[in-house]
C-alpha cells in the first residue's frame, strides 16, 4: 500500500483476508456521481428523484461489510469533590448536596456555607464530565451523564459517589448523620445513587427536578427511616407547578408524610427555604 491511500483504509488492512474489500471513498463517490449524472439524463423528473434516493444511499463494498462494533473497558478516571468544614469525631451531620447540569460544585457548595459549622460538614461532589458552556471556550460546567452510553455512565458515577462517601466517614467510629439535597439534573442522580449505592440518607431533598423513573423498585424501602422533600420555585422554567403538583401525587404514593416546599423565584436555589428546611429537623 501506498502513502495516499486513506487512513481508514489502513485499518482494515490490519484483519487478515480484508484487502479485497478496501474500496477507497473517493472512487465510490465518484462512481456515485457519474451514475446520477446518467440517470439524470435518460430519466424523467419524477422517477428521477426516486432512483436519486437509492443511488445516494447505496454504500460501497467497504461500509457494508465493515459494521464497527461496541467495546468497553474498565477505567481509573479522578474524580474531585468540594468540601466545607471536616468530617471528624465532632461531625453530627454531613450535606451530600448534588449540582445541576452545567454547574461546577466549587460554585454549588457556596450556597450551603451558612450551613456549616463544627459539627456539620458540606460536601458536593461534581459530575464526572465536563464541557465549554459557550463559544468562546471560557465557562466550564459539568454534567452527571446524558443519554449516550447511559448505562456505564450511571454505573460509574455510583461508584465514584460510593467511594467518596468512604473516603469520607468510612474510618469514623460512629455514623454521622447523612443529608441528601440535589438539584436539578442532579437529582435523578441522587435518587439512583439511593436506589443502587450504599448511601442511607435521613433526609433526601429534591430540588427542581424529579426521580430517575428507572430506578423506583426500591424507593419504597429505601424511604422507610428517609425523610423526603420536594422543592420548587413558582415561576421555575422548566418545571410548572401544576406539572410538579401531579408528579407529586405518585411521590406521596410512596411517602406519605413527603413535604412540599415553594417559593418566589425561577429555576434556582433559595436561601430562606434551605435554612427553613436545615431547621425543620435541626
Amino acid at each position: 500500500m501506498t502513502n495516499e491511500i486513506p487512513t481508514y483504509i489502513v485499518y482494515v488492512a490490519t484483519k487478515a483476508n480484508h484487502k479485497s474489500m478496501v474500496e477507497p471513498w473517493e472512487s465510490a463517490k465518484r462512481n456515485r456521481t457519474a451514475k446520477l449524472t446518467q440517470c439524470k439524463a435518460s430519466t424523467n423528473p419524477s422517477k428521477f428523484q426516486v432512483q436519486k434516493k437509492a443511488i445516494l444511499s447505496t454504500k460501497s463494498r467497504y461500509f457494508r461489510q465493515m459494521e464497527a462494533s461496541e467495546k468497553s473497558i474498565k477505567t481509573t478516571k479522578t474524580a474531585r469533590y468540594y468540601q466545607l468544614g471536616e468530617c471528624n469525631m465532632q461531625t453530627k451531620r454531613v450535606w451530600i448536596v448534588l449540582h445541576g447540569y452545567g454547574q461546577l460544585a466549587s460554585y454549588f457548595i457556596k450556597h450551603f456555607a451558612p450551613l456549616a459549622d463544627a459539627e456539620t460538614c458540606i460536601v458536593a461532589p461534581e459530575g464526572l464530565s465536563r464541557f465549554y458552556l459557550d463559544g468562546k471556550w471560557d465557562r466550564v460546567g459539568a454534567t452527571w451523564m446524558t443519554k449516550e452510553d447511559r448505562l456505564h455512565e450511571i454505573e460509574d458515577y455510583v461508584e465514584y459517589l460510593d467511594k467518596m462517601m468512604e473516603a469520607l466517614i468510612g474510618d469514623l467510629e460512629h455514623k454521622p448523620e447523612i443529608i441528601m439535597l440535589a438539584f436539578s439534573q442532579g437529582t435523578a442522580t441522587a435518587w439512583r445513587w439511593l436506589m443502587k449505592g450504599k448511601v442511607r440518607p435521613s433526609q433526601f431533598v429534591m430540588w427542581a427536578g424529579g426521580p430517575a423513573t428507572d430506578a423506583m423498585d426500591k424507593a419504597r424501602e429505601r424511604f422507610t427511616d428517609c425523610g423526603l422533600h420536594f422543592v420548587l420555585g413558582d415561576t421555575d422554567e422548566y418545571i410548572r407547578l401544576e406539572d410538579a403538583e401531579k408528579q407529586f401525587i405518585p411521590l406521596r404514593q410512596l411517602k406519605s408524610d413527603i413535604k412540599f416546599w415553594t417559593f418566589v423565584g425561577n429555576h434556582r436555589m433559595d436561601a430562606e427555604v434551605l435554612k427553613a428546611l436545615n431547621d425543620s429537623w435541626a
